[in-house]
């Protein structure tokens, strides 16, 4: 169940549980479902759905099948197939999804930017420019962490 150091990998199909009071630093694997109540700084990968409950503190980046939001996020979302922000998700950073498979209910806030894709994301070795390392990004990771193009002004 536990990989290197920091490392937490989840197999089968069985829901794991995260709960209120429990918290996780480090990288969380898991190919089945999972619902967080509790709170996570680090990174989730899972292959399956993330489900986040309304007592959830998340700091972390999360690349997921599908993601169910109903606490607070502090990072990027990534979902290969639907986001849903539900009346009490907070979400303070970038998401990325498919077309047409983002539902955001009233009272849900995300503080950043949507962007949708049409195939499947690329992975490309980048400078992370917020930890001044280097690690593998997908292409979208890097777009979000580039500050944006600047327009001409008007006048």
């Amino acid at each position: 169940m536990f990989g290197k150091k920091g490392t937490s990998t989840v197999k089968g199909d069985a829901t794991t549980y995260i709960g209120t009071g429990m918290k996780i630093e480090g990288k969380l694997r898991c190919t089945g479902s999972i619902r967080i109540d509790g709170e996570i700084h680090g990174d989730i990968d899972c292959q399956s759905e993330v489900s986040i409950g309304p007592s959830a503190t998340i700091v972390a980046t999360i690349h997921a099948a599908n993601v169910t939001v109903n606490g607070r996020i502090e990072g990027n979302l990534f979902t290969s197939d639907q986001l849903e922000v539900l009346s009490e998700g907070h979400i303070v950073g970038n998401v990325s999804n498919p077309p047409g498979k983002l539902i955001i209910h009233e009272g849900a806030v995300i503080e950043g930017q949507c962007f949708t894709y049409d195939t499947p994301k690329k992975l490309t070795q980048v400078t992370d420019k917020s930890n001044k390392g280097s690690k593998i990004l997908t292409t979208q990771d890097k777009k979000l962490l580039d500050p944006p193009a600047q327009g001409k002004a008007v006048g």
